[in-house]
Order: structure tokens, then sequence, then C-alpha cells
């Protein structure tokens, strides 16, 4: 990614850059913090210990590459301002996330498809899963069987 241009707000892909993408050896995390003094990473492959990001001179662009962090596991950032103060926060451009009231997010691979992407998937506990899939599905069935009969909250009938 061309960093002039994303500070131009020409750059419409920045997905591709940002995250935690897999390659071959390792995992790369990037992320766009211009006024953090410090960014580390916090992950089930490191047992929520803290790998520091590098900060590419003082653009705001950070990174680390690691090659125990694999799909399916969660992960994320532990920002600290110049004043000190320390906030945790998932990753703005990840691809998955964990259910609520977790905030973590989760390695995947992009193309669905492929195995690590359904582990990625199938590493969310089965409980949150079905709790989520009931909702929804209670959810879509209030909304698609209201009659125009039917007047006020649909959840009331």
């Amino acid at each position: 990614m061309d960093k002039q241009d994303f500070f131009d707000g020409t750059v419409f892909d920045a997905w591709r850059w940002f995250g935690a993408h897999i390659k071959e050896q390792s995992t790369i995390f990037r992320v766009f913090a211009p006024n953090a003094a410090k960014i580390t990473l916090t992950g089930a492959f490191n047992d929520w210990k803290e790998n520091e990001l590098t900060q590419d001179g003082r653009s705001g662009f950070w990174e680390v590459s690691l090659p125990n962090a694999h799909a399916g596991q969660y992960y994320k950032y532990r920002i600290t301002s110049h004043s000190g103060m320390v906030v945790e926060h998932c990753d703005p451009y990840g691809f998955a996330m964990e259910l609520r009231p977790g905030c973590c997010s989760v390695i995947t691979d992009p193309m669905w498809g492929k195995a690590s992407g359904e582990a990625a998937i199938s590493s969310i506990p089965a409980a949150q899963a079905s709790i989520w899939s009931q909702s929804a599905t209670s959810r879509i069935s209030r909304i698609l069987f209201c009659s125009p009969a039917q007047r006020g909250n649909p959840a009331e009938h």
C-alpha cells in the first residue's frame, strides 16, 4: 500500500494491508495509530503476553510479525498514549470478531472457503454460536411472518 495515498484518502482497499494477514511462515499484524506512544499485541498465540509492535518512523503505521499466530486464535491490541493511558482494542481491520461481551479479533483467512477460515469460524464456542443463531432466527421469523394487517411492534405479535 502506498502510504502517501493512504494519507491523501485515495486508498480504498486498506484492508489488504492493515489487520492480521496470514503469510507462509508467520502472521503479520498492522495497524494505523498516529497518536500512540506504544502498541503491543496480546493473544492466544503468546499466552496473552505482550509483543511490541514497531512503528515505521513517525508515520503512525505499526506492525509485528509472529510465527506462532494461526487462524482461529483471538487477539487484541494494547495501545498506550503519550500520557500513559492504556486501552485494549480490537483490530479495526479484523476479518472476524469474538461475540459480545468479548472484544477480541480472530485471526482469519479472508478466503472463507479455505481451511484456515473454517478454523476461525469453528473456534467460536458452540454455546455462543447457538445463542446467536436462535436469536437471529427468532428476529427473522418475526420480520418475515408479519402480515400487512398487523400494526405496531412486530415483537408484540
